[in-house]
């Protein structure tokens, strides 16, 4: 997925399908949808749902990471964030 701006309409296809997915985190899924309403940044109630995401003990530390790069995502991600993104694949 490019993070720039806002997604495909493949890409949301994608995106849709992981928030679907029941054997998706409850995190993944949220991720997902907040991805397929992204435009240039989350809005307000998305980075409420991040931040919970950022700070919940029980979340995998790629899935706190993601949160906070899309916490974070103004346009684009930050360098430092896309090579967190790198380092994630």
């Amino acid at each position: 997925m490019n993070l720039n701006h806002h997604p495909s309409a493949s890409e949301k296809t994608t995106l849709q399908n992981i928030a679907n997915d029941s054997s998706a985190s409850e995190n993944e899924r949220a991720m997902a949808n907040i991805l397929i309403n992204l435009n240039h940044r989350p809005g307000p109630e998305d980075k409420e749902k991040l931040d919970k995401i950022m700070h919940d003990k029980s979340a995998s530390a790629n899935e706190r990471d993601m949160a906070a790069i899309l916490f974070n995502l103004n346009h684009k991600p930050t360098s430092e964030d896309k090579e967190k993104l790198h380092n994630m694949m």
